[in-house]
């Protein structure tokens, strides 16, 4: 996106969250930030975040919105039923690289899914899954940020 657009889209923000009192340092700022966005995504994770969030979202919040959006990365959930083969009609479900990365943690689907303890396994599965998830968009996000300034 352009200057102007981040500017319009910080605008827009600020129309939809009166009570946040920011200065123009902030909206600069947060224009300076959005800068590297597709205009369209960013706009659409803004619709998002005004229809969701009760307070003004922070850039992170925003880049983040963006970013989980572009890269496709399946939810825990997903990503767990994935592995233990929820499938429709015998299809095979497609594992993401990052879904089989951390299944290959757990010692691979087989022991995943023939754990002696499954609901432990579920657990384990989802909150180490959710942090390499999470790891992962930070590392997209600030990546592409960086390419930008570059």
């Amino acid at each position: 996106m352009d200057a102007s657009e981040a500017t319009r889209l910080v605008e827009r923000l600020l129309v939809a969250y009166p009570q946040a009192r920011v200065s123009e340092d902030t909206c600069a700022l947060y224009a300076r930030y959005l800068l590297d966005l597709d205009a369209a995504a960013a706009s659409e994770a803004v619709d998002d975040l005004i229809l969701d969030s009760p307070t003004l979202p922070t850039i992170a919040e925003i880049r983040r919105r963006v970013i989980e959006t572009g890269v496709e990365l399946p939810t825990a959930l997903e990503a767990w039923a994935s592995i233990v083969g929820t499938r429709t009609g015998g299809e095979p479900v497609e594992i993401s690289p990052l879904v089989r990365e951390v299944c290959n943690l757990f010692g691979g689907s087989y022991t995943i899914r023939n754990s002696e303890q499954p609901t432990i396994m579920r657990a384990q599965f989802l909150k180490a899954y959710a942090e390499r998830r999470d790891e992962e968009l930070r590392r997209q996000n600030v990546g592409r940020f960086r390419r930008h300034a570059a």
